[in-house]
């Protein structure tokens, strides 16, 4: 339950995590070495996968995914770059300016359309999308 919005120059995500009906917050977006990170779905996998990614990123050593639905991560280049990552070890290279994900990626991505920036794209999804919510996190380069 989530989204994650990149503007070109704020990573931005809300804060709700869900367990078993019980509603926390929790950070789902990470700065590793030269990269921003953020996540969707399972939080057990989001650390895995910073373990993975604070190692090296070796596509041979990627956690194995079960349900190719559940999870999947996006970084941030320096540049740029978008770089989401699914069931594999290796990168789909998003060729977008802003890019949303999450259950809340409807909303964010017509709201940056129409001109907010991430923060304002997260809020829009957080009012209209159940699964969002409990506040914003931010980074930049």
């Amino acid at each position: 339950m989530t989204v994650i919005c990149w503007d070109g120059k704020t990573l931005a995500a809300d804060k709700r995590a869900t367990s078993e009906g019980f509603v926390y917050a929790c950070t789902k977006i990470f700065r590793i070495g030269d990269r921003l990170l953020g996540f969707a779905g399972d939080a057990a996998r989001a650390g895995e996968f910073r373990a993975w990614f604070e190692d090296g990123c070796d596509p041979a050593k990627y956690p194995k995914n079960d349900d190719e639905d559940a999870s999947y991560f996006m970084a941030v280049r320096r540049d740029g770059t978008i770089e989401r990552y699914e069931s594999r070890g290796w990168p789909i290279i998003v060729e977008e300016k802003q890019f949303a994900c999450g259950y809340g990626r409807d909303y964010a991505i017509a709201a940056m359309y129409l001109g907010c920036d991430a923060v304002q794209a997260v809020e829009v999804a957080c009012r209209f999308n159940e699964s969002c919510g409990n506040g914003v996190d931010t980074l930049q380069f």
